[in-house]
């Protein structure tokens, strides 16, 4: 046990030198939304060498977001790995997590050979901007991983971006495999009155294979005054904000981040949705403000035992991306099917603390 710690140590350290040279393609910050002031370094030994600016916006073909905590990094990392490895386009990654040594942790991981030409930045979000303006329905069985902060940092996206960008991001869930080329979806059809493009529960696929569906009138408090306002039949098929394209210059200019936020700390004050955290309000702000792309770029509930009605030939052929929403996460049941898709992107924790590549971590 003590030659582990002390091996683990020496990593550590290592990982803090070796960061240094790797910040010549991929910026360590901490960033504030509260202006516009030259962005923190976190640390010292892990800095930006040689890269003395913000991330270029030049000559990038799609941004990127992943959001991830510790002790989801491996997740996050195959996200990374499958969508660079399936597009020849260039592409900015912006990964989004909660702590100094979370992201001291993923820039370490960052230096492994397989995410060698990865670019971007890794930003410690700031729970300051949400705490105290959530309350998570206690009934909901998921209550204390929605209680997390990090959760509804999707809504804050265009504030990590510089002030004047105003094209698109793609934003990503930690537990996806991207299987088709990134630049496909970052550009697909978006109706001038829609701010995005997302996927309702609800299309050709799930119909065909009998996939379960979700309504808002399973989410949203339809006794609520504010919510009968809004005149939502409570028989919409819901959407899934694990997979989102956002307009960003259309976002700010309608304050959708307002919005949300608004509707969030609403909830802490009378009962606005019965379920969900993030995800509800997102439903409740982009209702008939979003265009629904091409159902193969978002095959869900791979984390639950839905994943048996999919057939081989949509799941390893056909689908664009993999959504193991549910909850068993594929860095945890690697002897389930479709683990061989996940962990052909899998890149082992150099730590070895949260995922170790071939060890199923079902009893961890």
């Amino acid at each position: 046990m003590k030659r582990r710690k002390l091996r683990l140590a020496a990593v550590w350290v290592g990982a803090c030198l070796l960061a240094f040279f790797f910040r010549k393609r991929f910026v360590f910050e901490n960033r504030s939304r509260s202006s516009n002031e030259d962005l923190d370094v976190l640390s010292s030994t892990i800095a930006k060498s040689e890269l003395t600016t913000e991330p270029t916006y030049e000559n990038i073909d799609v941004h990127v977001f992943i959001v991830a905590p510790e002790e989801r990094l491996a997740g996050m990392m195959a996200t990374v790995n499958s969508v660079q490895k399936n597009t020849k386009s260039s592409v900015q990654f912006h990964l989004l997590t909660d702590t100094e040594e979370s992201a001291k942790h993923a820039a370490l991981w960052l230096q492994k050979k397989e995410l060698s030409d990865v670019a971007g930045d890794i930003i410690v979000f700031n729970s300051s901007w949400i705490e105290g303006k959530f309350n998570v329905p206690s009934k909901d069985h998921r209550s204390k991983e929605f209680s997390h902060p990090l959760v509804f940092s999707k809504y804050f996206l265009p504030d990590f971006l510089p002030a004047d960008y105003e094209g698109r991001v793609v934003y990503l869930d930690d537990d996806i495999i991207v299987q088709g080329d990134i630049r496909e979806l970052a550009e697909t059809a978006i109706d001038d009155n829609h701010v995005g493009s997302i996927s309702p529960d609800c299309n050709e696929i799930t119909n065909l294979y009998k996939i379960p569906r979700y309504d808002y009138g399973t989410y949203l408090n339809y006794k609520n005054p504010r919510i009968q306002q809004m005149k939502i039949p409570s028989r919409t098929c819901k959407i899934n904000a694990g997979v989102m394209v956002v307009d960003v210059g259309k976002w700010r200019r309608l304050d959708i981040t307002g919005q949300l936020v608004y509707w969030t700390e609403l909830n802490t004050r009378e009962e606005v949705y019965l379920h969900g955290a993030s995800q509800t309000v997102i439903m409740m702000v982009l209702h008939n403000r979003f265009t629904p792309f091409d159902p193969l770029w978002h095959i869900r509930l791979l984390g639950s035992h839905v994943m048996n009605r999919y057939p081989d030939d949509l799941l390893y052929s056909r689908a664009k991306l993999l959504h193991w929403n549910g909850i068993e996460k594929p860095w945890k049941f690697l002897k389930r099917r479709l683990s061989n898709v996940w962990s052909k992107y899998a890149v082992a924790d150099p730590l070895d603390i949260t995922f170790s590549a071939g060890r199923d971590q079902t009893k961890v």
